[in-house]
């Protein structure tokens, strides 16, 4: 679900490329996304990459903090925009922030993430979220899920849940449609002991 509005958008032409700027209202805070946008290699659509994030608070130039931004690129036109998602993911109550990092031909889409820290007052990167793609942050279960494809015939989904301030795999359930022509084998894992384990296979017909 994505949190926070865009408010703005500008263009600035430089030797051949646009500066261009997102302004995404959040809950607490204002969040400018400072991207270039370029021709790309089929010379009729454009990419934009984000440059750098400024926070702000409500309060008009109450900076909080600038993040420069890893390799990142997405398609854009005249009012398409950046996947910025601007909410908590770590189920602390505060509001974290994510970037898409690349729109992938899969559907397994991954993201730059950073956390709030209540204790500095800054968002900090977490890289151990960075292996969860595509994911959905569900507060009242404090669980995160992720939908995946694994290739042509497999696909699944994967849950986690925080221990000791880290995303961790509880379950897993795969479909594998390449098993049996017009079944499917349906493969579920749990967290048992410390680690994945199958609990049970099924091979269904389909419908």
């Amino acid at each position: 679900m994505k949190i926070g509005i865009l408010l703005l958008l500008l263009p600035l032409t430089v030797f051949g490329q646009q500066a261009k700027q997102y302004v995404i209202q959040g809950k607490k805070y204002t969040f400018t996304l400072y991207a270039t946008r370029s021709i790309s290699s089929d010379s009729v659509n454009f990419t934009c990459s984000i440059d750098s994030i400024a926070i702000t608070g409500k309060s008009a130039g109450n900076k909080l903090q600038s993040i420069i931004c890893k390799e990142n690129n997405f398609f854009c036109g005249d009012t398409d925009k950046p996947t910025f998602v601007a909410e908590d993911m770590n189920f602390d109550g505060e509001e974290d922030i994510r970037l898409m990092q690349f729109l992938p031909a899969a559907p397994n889409i991954p993201y730059y993430y950073w956390l709030f820290n209540p204790k500095t007052g800054m968002f900090e990167t977490n890289t151990a979220l960075e292996e969860i793609t595509s994911p959905v942050f569900t507060q009242r279960s404090k669980r995160i899920t992720s939908e995946w494809r694994g290739s042509g015939t497999e696909s699944g989904k994967t849950t986690y849940e925080y221990r000791n301030g880290k995303p961790i795999e509880v379950e897993e359930i795969s479909m594998d449609y390449g098993h049996k022509e017009g079944h499917i084998l349906i493969t579920t894992k749990k967290l048992v002991g410390g680690n994945l384990k199958v609990v049970s296979k099924k091979l269904v017909k389909e419908k």
